[in-house]
């Protein structure tokens, strides 16, 4: 099942940078809705993907700490190629274990002006049932010939009403993530 969401993921990537301007919906599925795009800058948002890596494309999400069960996770795609970008993004949605807990889906093509960003709201189904889950979301952005790609990993809990963002070290600590890994 890993083995097929990385497929799916590097299937998404290698068709978003080949054919980038083609690209609306892979594989038929239902784009998740862009909340709006505005130019806020994002000191109150944490957990940009590959550190220190700088990246033309940066995904990140909000830091809200517990959320209630209905309340959607906010991811913010963030234009920094100092022009207009095409931007296309996929979402996956995982148990601990990394089996697909949702069908995973790719966003319709969305053009975002220098320094724009875009939110995106990512819903927790009603049927999870408690446990630890993780959004993967996986950005690609192209200005002219220049690509750029970014991701977020979003851990959480979901116990009763609530859904508890976790830090990376908490999602590894308290989570199957990493069960048989060699310590």
């Amino acid at each position: 099942m890993k083995r097929q969401l990385l497929g799916r993921t590097l299937s998404f990537l290698l068709a978003a940078c080949v054919g980038f301007g083609g690209v609306a919906i892979v594989g038929g599925r239902e784009p998740l809705p862009l909340v709006g795009a505005n130019t806020s800058n994002s000191q109150d948002l944490h957990q940009i993907l590959g550190g220190s890596r700088n990246s033309k494309i940066v995904a990140v999400t909000d830091d809200r700490g517990e959320l209630g069960r209905s309340e959607a996770i906010r991811v913010r795609i963030e234009n920094r190629f100092g022009r207009e970008a095409s931007v296309v993004y996929a979402v996956e949605l995982v148990d601990e274990l990394g089996e697909e807990a949702q069908r995973p889906s790719t966003s319709q093509t969305v053009t975002l002006r220098s320094s724009a960003s875009a939110d995106i709201d990512l819903r927790v189904p009603r049927n999870l049932a408690d446990g630890f889950y993780q959004f993967r979301v996986t950005a690609v952005g192209r200005a002219g010939r220049e690509v750029a790609d970014a991701g977020v990993e979003i851990g959480f809990a979901l116990s009763g009403n609530s859904t508890h963002l976790l830090s990376d070290e908490n999602w590894l600590q308290f989570s199957f993530a990493n069960e048989g890994a060699v310590q």
